[in-house]
């Protein structure tokens, strides 16, 4: 794998941290969002940074700089959205918010807009250890740098599957007019893979993750991997790529990063379970007790926030608009 850091940009990456970059990095940060435990917005220290600056400084720099003691000042508060419902485990909450209007283009345009002959397909990776992992010094989850060395794992992935699509071993999918394609998206461990709905594409791909499976000691989730083809890819295609795969295709039903994969064309079906949590959370015997005061709380800032995820990607239905506000309109005056 060709080296991308030349020499000198590997000597300002070494090079030590200085007070005005701390500044400079401080004063870039959004101003009211994501307050620690302390409760300190950013805006208090840019505000106050002729008072507090140096003091700040020096505490980042003796971490940066002098390999400085990260416990007092590493302590943060983590978002974890369910995955499904009855949970008894926290491997099923996903502690990340992120969200990609390119992947769900790329799907919509597999399952809604593809035609001709040549059919598309999208893998839906999940990897999991080969073996019993037994962790005794280094990182460990929680470290600030681990994210970082997931990223370097799925740089190397990423390198593969750019350098097969270059030479031609597999095709991206297209989601515009033009030349643009897509050959593989990562969010965090949810990772989309595409290439040609074809025998010979998917042995090469097979090939690229058996390669990335023994460098890293990973293998793939076979339970939790799928396929998704596109529309225009025929039933025998299909059965005869899951059947040399050992995968199953994917469900209508099913989601990635909490969203539905295929939204087909009812979309009121695809998100009836906004719907649904709606209708749960004002249907708890303790939410009908409240007074009017607390129904307007209770809906401004517990009902109206459970669709706000999903409808900063899809475009709800209009029936499935007057539905909610149904819902909660009966909530209200009930």
């Amino acid at each position: 794998m060709e080296a991308t850091v030349i020499e000198e940009q590997n000597k300002m990456l070494l090079r030590p941290y200085t007070q005005q970059e701390v500044k400079t990095a401080l004063f870039q940060m959004d101003g009211l969002s994501s307050l620690g435990p302390d409760g300190y917005p950013a805006t208090f220290y840019k505000k106050h940074w002729r008072l507090v600056g140096d003091q700040i400084s020096t505490a980042v720099l003796h971490v940066l700089n002098e390999n400085g003691n990260l416990s007092e000042i590493n302590s943060t508060y983590i978002t974890l959205i369910p995955k499904k419902k009855s949970l008894t485990k926290v491997f099923e909450f996903r502690p990340i918010s992120l969200c990609n209007i390119v992947a769900f283009e790329a799907l919509h345009t597999m399952k809604a807009k593809m035609t001709g002959r040549e059919g598309y397909m999208a893998l839906k990776l999940d990897m999991i250890p080969q073996e019993v992992f037994h962790p005794s010094r280094g990182i460990r989850q929680g470290d600030p740098i681990s994210p970082y060395i997931f990223i370097l794992c799925a740089e190397a992935l990423s390198k593969l599957i750019g350098k097969a699509e270059a030479t031609g071993v597999i095709n991206g999918v297209p989601i515009a007019r033009g030349p643009l394609r897509v050959s593989h998206l990562f969010f965090a461990d949810d990772s989309l893979l595409f290439c040609k709905a074809n025998a010979f594409e998917w042995g090469r791909l097979f090939n690229l993750l058996r390669v990335y499976e023994e460098a890293l000691g990973q293998r793939l989730n076979m339970d939790k991997t799928s396929i998704i083809f596109s529309k225009n890819t025929s039933r025998l295609t299909q059965h005869y790529i899951l059947s040399i795969a050992g995968m199953r295709s994917s469900m209508t039903y099913e989601k990635y990063l909490g969203l539905p994969s295929i939204v087909g064309r009812n979309r009121t079906n695809s998100f009836k379970s906004i719907l649904d949590a709606v209708r749960r959370k004002i249907s708890g015997y303790k939410v009908k007790s409240l007074s009017q005061a607390g129904k307007e709380i209770f809906i401004k800032a517990v009902v109206q926030a459970l669709p706000t995820y999903t409808m900063s990607v899809f475009k709800f239905p209009k029936t499935l608009l007057h539905s909610i506000n149904n819902v909660i309109n009966k909530f209200w005056w009930g």
